[in-house]
């Protein structure tokens, strides 16, 4: 029988020899990160979906008392509260395709990991990156990103289109789902610092990967209002 999980596997290894081995496992049917069963570990108080709640985040408390991002994430957030953003770190990741092999900033390897998490978690806000999340490119470049994000959102369209809907070429709401994501990334950011004031964490590893996260972000807005100009060089009309 065909699994119904898709597997990512990080394995962190710091210079002083400490290891981490985390794993992603998605459902193949719901896209949504499969999370281990509850520890005997309370849920700490900024992962409550009211500490400070994103803007326009739809999700009601009686329906959804946790943020799914935070849910997703809190666990990662306690390991990497006292690291620092560039303490070198090998990493490898195993998906279903590949196995990619890194030697980074830890910054840029929780930036990894904390995408491809987001993305998976539930939250109706970044449920447009789940496919993204699915061909999963560990460490892409911003130029990668533009791609892969245009390219997801317009086979996204075609699907549209057959099912015999309006499928947005005008990429209008391709605009609105990033200018969410930044609203998103921001209010982030403000739980990873209760976070850290609830943990007195010392590191920076964990603000800072989300800031290139949000980086991201808003770089592909700006892509958006200007066209594309970073990639139109690969498109020209023949």
């Amino acid at each position: 029988m065909a699994k119904e999980t898709i597997e990512i596997q990080y394995d962190f290894e710091w210079e002083d020899k400490r290891k981490l081995n985390y794993l992603i496992s998605i459902d193949k049917g719901s896209l949504k990160h499969q999370h281990p069963k509850p520890s005997a570990v309370p849920l700490p108080k900024w992962v409550g979906l009211e500490v400070e709640k994103c803007k326009g985040c739809p999700l009601a408390v009686s329906s959804h008392p946790q943020c799914p991002v935070a849910v997703s994430l809190f666990e990662l957030t306690d390991f990497f509260k006292s690291e620092k953003s560039y303490s070198n770190v090998k990493v490898k990741v195993t998906t279903p395709e590949r196995t990619v092999n890194s030697d980074i900033p830890l910054q840029k390897a929780v930036q990894s990991i904390f995408g491809a998490l987001m993305a998976t978690s539930g939250c109706p806000k970044l449920n447009f990156l789940a496919p993204m999340a699915r061909f999963h490119l560990p460490f892409s470049t911003t130029e990668e990103t533009i791609v892969r994000s245009l390219s997801f959102y317009l086979v996204s369209q075609l699907f549209l289109a057959k099912s015999g809907k309006t499928p947005d070429w005008n990429l209008k709401n391709f605009e609105k789902n990033y200018a969410e994501l930044v609203n998103v990334n921001e209010g982030l950011s403000r739980r990873i610092h209760k976070a850290n004031q609830e943990g007195q964490a010392s590191g920076d590893a964990m603000p800072n990967a989300i800031a290139i996260l949000d980086a991201f972000a808003q770089i592909l807005s700006m892509e958006i209002e200007e066209g594309f100009p970073s990639i139109a060089y690969l498109f020209k009309p023949t």
